[in-house]
């Protein structure tokens, strides 16, 4: 199975478009830091069937890569920190998709996104409508997961 699609330049190897699809469960620091600083990681980052993150699973996993979009679709448990870090200091991002959460993804812990975006600017994120009763109170969540000019949507 092929996960990214790969170009070669004369003097780098660039990652563009990393897809994670098959990618079902991220154990506890699973993918922590694994593909961070890794500024020829480009494009879209699909994740599409992940469900499951345990602790730590993606904390700063795509911090300072280039990435634009993040794919989240099937997402439906989030563990302590899980998300921490995770796309902080990308300066491309910008749209994550979370189309699968629910009030009972979060295990009672409310700080799954911990400076999800710190040092980005400008990203939408999106959820599913009706989220909001469950994390719009969050302090993480109002303060734009770290980052700047962060838009939180409930349309999905």
């Amino acid at each position: 199975m092929r996960y990214a699609t790969v170009f070669y330049s004369s003097d780098n190897l660039v990652i563009e478009n990393l897809n994670l699809g098959s990618l079902k469960t991220v154990g506890e620091s699973g993918l922590s830091a694994c593909f961070a600083e890794s500024f020829l990681i480009t494009g879209d980052l699909n994740l599409s069937s992940l469900e499951t993150i345990g602790d730590f699973g993606l904390e700063y996993a795509f911090g300072d890569t280039r990435i634009s979009s993040a794919n989240l679709y099937s997402l439906k448990t989030i563990g302590k920190e899980g998300l921490a870090e995770c796309f902080a200091y990308n300066s491309n991002i910008k749209s994550i998709y979370f189309n699968s959460l629910n009030a009972n993804s979060f295990g009672g812990y409310t700080n799954q996104f911990n400076n999800m975006l710190k040092g980005c600017k400008n990203v939408t994120v999106h959820f599913p409508v009706g989220l909001d009763a469950t994390i719009g109170n969050w302090s993480d969540v109002l303060a734009g997961f770290g980052g700047t000019n962060t838009t939180i949507l409930y349309d999905l």
